[in-house]
């Protein structure tokens, strides 16, 4: 087992798989007290515990319960990569740990190089600089009376997520495409199809082979179709207010002016109702403990 850091010299290992540790240089951790039972729920929430201080889609996570706290470790497998292929390891590694999980096993410092070394302050494995340690006894890292944890990833395993993740890229981008042309070959019917019945139209109805004749009947039609949805927009827009247990007293929409009058007094949350009126860009013209009055135009 070799503890991997950026200022180590280049290794020469022949035919042998080796476990590697990894030191706070290489991955982010945090530790937060949880009301959370499994595993697989913490990993879900893994990318919210760092506040959104990472890339998403860039980190992975390795999760595990240490005594009453769930430690989050986020790392960039790519990096990890890099650095196992300069120090000479990338097709040696077998296993991957991280320091903070042999916590319990490290009680002097670790030497990394002549200038830093790896303590426990506060049962986080952190680097620190040799001269804060005031002739400590300083230990280089080995196996002894350490004892080696269960949990652990693997190169194999997250190159595989890595291609999965490609794999599932390059499938949302053929659906995407799929829909595309499904929808261009659903419009180029549709045209076909009105095309058809235009023809079909103006050969019982020779006027409208004239464009400004074509032109004011849709003009019409299209002022009708606008009035028609913004009736429709406004209903669904009161349908939505029922839902806080409103009812309505009296609806009025004639010609383009609409007028609805609320019962409100099983409304909890006066304030929030009236908020959800005025962000669907109605007026509010009376307003009393009992009733709500709500007129405009369409």
């Amino acid at each position: 087992m070799i503890l991997v850091h950026r200022s180590m010299s280049k290794l020469s290992i022949v035919d042998k798989k080796v476990d590697i540790v990894l030191t706070p240089q290489d991955y982010i951790l945090k530790k937060e007290a949880l009301p959370i039972k499994y595993e697989y729920q913490a990993k879900k929430i893994a990318m919210s515990i760092f506040d959104d201080i990472l890339d998403d889609g860039v980190y992975s996570f390795f999760v595990y319960k240490y005594q009453e706290e769930w430690i989050f470790i986020a790392y960039n497998i790519d990096n990890i990569i890099n650095l196992l292929k300069e120090k000479g390891l990338s097709d040696k590694v077998r296993y991957i740990y991280f320091i903070q999980q042999f916590i319990d096993s490290i009680d002097t410092p670790i030497r990394l190089d002549d200038l830093q070394a790896i303590v426990s302050l506060d049962k986080t494995m952190t680097i620190v600089p040799i001269t804060t340690l005031n002739n400590a006894q300083i230990v280089d890292f080995d196996l002894q009376n350490i004892k080696i944890p269960k949990k652990h990833i693997t190169l194999k395993q997250e190159k595989q997520n890595i291609d999965n993740k490609i794999l599932w890229i390059f499938s949302l981008i053929f659906i995407v495409f799929s829909m595309i042309y499904l929808y261009q070959g659903y419009r180029y019917q549709n045209v076909s199809d009105m095309d058809e019945k235009l023809n079909t139209l103006i050969s019982k109805y020779p006027n409208l082979q004239s464009s400004y004749a074509r032109d004011n009947l849709l003009k019409k039609y299209k002022l009708i179709d606008l009035q028609e949805r913004k009736k429709r927009n406004i209903i669904k827009n009161i349908s939505l207010l029922l839902k806080q247990k409103a009812q309505i007293d009296e609806l009025r929409i004639k010609n383009d002016i609409y007028m609805v009058r609320l019962n409100i007094k099983n409304v909890r949350n006066i304030t929030n109702f009236k908020k959800k009126i005025l962000d669907k860009q109605m007026k509010i013209k009376e307003d009393t403990k009992d009733y709500i009055t709500i007129e405009g135009k369409l």
